[in-house]
């Protein structure tokens, strides 16, 4: 590797990255900061990576990358290319003209000043496990979505959507609907990776990227899949808490001590901001709502909700089944509750701030908590659970894919309340008899003298939602049954191990 680097270059280079030829890092005419961060289990033969005026390369996990080529990120713009993409020989990605064109009749720069530009003009985005044949020339304003393929020679910019191949010059869909493997001969689909790389073409806009982003508690759970996935799409990302807690994220954040409990913190820390996307984790009541939504600028509000807005729980729950623009509104803090809070902080947004364009996504239970748990440590470990009703059934939704949809739906053109959940739900019975056959012991129930169960706070009765809305935006949605079970199976042999 060899580096001919101005003051403030940031260069960071993962573990268990390779580099089977020259590398050479050049970054000319500084203004500003300007970085290459290449994530572990990259595999590099020679390659030029030139950054001019504080432009960005991110290349996210396993990406390979054959002979001679070249990332130039020029005049503030940004190369983003997601995990798992394979590119082959004399590539050439240029983020920025390298050069600059003026119109005569005004005399304006209308190409290398990126903060006149649109932001999908001041990036390259390659979405993850996306295939780029030999030659292809890739050019700022384009976005790949995850799965496709670029043919070779092709002259790519523009917008194109997952799994389709796109080639010529310039470049248009040639297929959709199409995945592709990194072996050279198998009748498995699986070979394709995730199963999302395996997936129908959709009409849905690729998740934000390059934005100016600012996540209000990001340092637990859901929190922390959201600022992961937000870094890997090369959002500029901020992430507003009261600081007592180190979070894991280095200098990929910038941060914000608030607490938005207090109206004062909140205004000190956010007033004369403006952030592209607010994502807020913390929207337990109005009040917080309140002090965020008074204080602050933004194109979008993302908040987290949860299926307790709904009044009455039932099978199949629709976002109709709780409108907050009708329900009436008022100025609570979290004395009043949880589930009254989460009605109120939705309700805050839709009646007092009804000019900021604003989603509320309702999520069921999340599995990343010691719920589930409970159960298999409980039968383990033979001790009693007071449960009275072992017929009930719910949908839960992993903290992984809050993480991927939030980003997804500050995308789309779409605006209210939104169901996320996995499809399906399990009941409390058969969860207990699936553990009861798994560790060969049975369960305790007794209602008086066991220990209070975890489904029972808000006393729940059965339900799932619907989640007709987001797949007619063009969302792949999971189902239950998917990936409930080998969870489980991890939380019994962590029980095991415990006993």
């Amino acid at each position: 590797m060899s580096f001919d680097l101005l003051a403030g270059t940031y260069i960071e280079i993962e573990k268990e990255c390779r580099f089977n030829g020259e590398n050479r890092f050049i970054t000319k005419s500084y203004s500003g900061k300007s970085e290459v961060i290449i994530r572990r289990g990259c595999r590099l033969t020679n390659a030029l990576y030139r950054i001019v005026s504080a432009g960005q390369i991110l290349i996210n996990e396993e990406c390979t990358f054959e002979t001679n080529l070249e990332l130039h990120a020029n005049a503030g713009k940004k190369i983003i290319i997601g995990r798992d993409s394979m590119f082959s020989h004399d590539i050439d990605l240029w983020a920025g003209d390298g050069h600059t064109i003026f119109d005569v009749s005004t005399g304006k720069n209308i190409n290398s000043a990126s903060e006149k530009q649109p932001s999908h003009r001041n990036a390259i985005i390659i979405g993850e496990h996306v295939w780029v044949g030999k030659g292809a020339f890739i050019m700022h304003g384009t976005n790949i979505g995850n799965g496709s393929i670029v043919g070779a020679k092709s002259v790519v910019k523009g917008q194109f959507p997952n799994n389709c191949s796109i080639g010529g010059n310039p470049a248009k869909i040639v297929r959709r609907d199409c995945a592709w493997a990194r072996d050279s001969v198998t009748e498995n689909p699986k070979s394709c990776g995730k199963d999302e790389y395996f997936a129908l073409t959709s009409s849905a806009k690729a998740p934000i990227s390059g934005k100016k982003v600012l996540v209000i508690g990001g340092t637990r759970f859901m929190g922390v899949q959201l600022v992961k996935q937000l870094i890997a799409l090369g959002n500029d990302v901020y992430i507003a808490t009261r600081g007592r807690k180190k979070d894991a994220f280095g200098i990929d954040v910038n941060r914000i001590v608030m607490d938005v409990s207090n109206r004062e913190s909140v205004y000190k820390a956010l007033k004369g901001k403006y952030f592209d996307v607010v994502f807020d984790n913390l929207a337990y009541c109005s009040n917080y709502v309140d002090n965020v939504l008074n204080a602050i600028s933004c194109g979008r509000y993302i908040q987290l909700s949860s299926v307790e807005a709904y009044k009455d729980k039932k099978i199949d729950l629709r976002e109709e089944d709780f409108d907050p623009k009708t329900n009436p509104m008022k100025l609570v803090d979290t004395t009043a509750g949880y589930v009254v809070g989460k009605r109120q902080a939705e309700g805050v947004l839709y009646q007092k701030y009804n000019h900021i364009n604003g989603v509320t996504v309702r999520i069921p239970y999340v599995t990343k908590t010691d719920r589930l748990y409970y159960y298999c440590q409980h039968i383990v470990k033979h001790i009693p659970m007071s449960i009275d009703d072992v017929a009930r059934g719910f949908t839960f939704i992993r903290d992984t894919e809050v993480g991927k949809f939030l980003p997804w739906i500050a995308a789309q053109n779409y605006s209210g309340p939104i169901n996320l959940a996995s499809e399906g739900y399990i009941t409390i019975d058969t969860i207990i008899k699936y553990i009861e056959n798994r560790v060969g012991e049975r369960a305790i129930i007794d209602v008086e003298k066991g220990d209070k169960s975890p489904f029972h706070e808000y006393n729940e009765t059965s339900f799932s939602m619907n989640m007709s809305k987001a797949k007619q935006l063009g969302y792949t949605t999971s189902n239950i049954n998917e990936w409930f079970w080998d969870l489980l199976d991890r939380y019994i042999e962590r029980a095991l191990k415990e006993k």
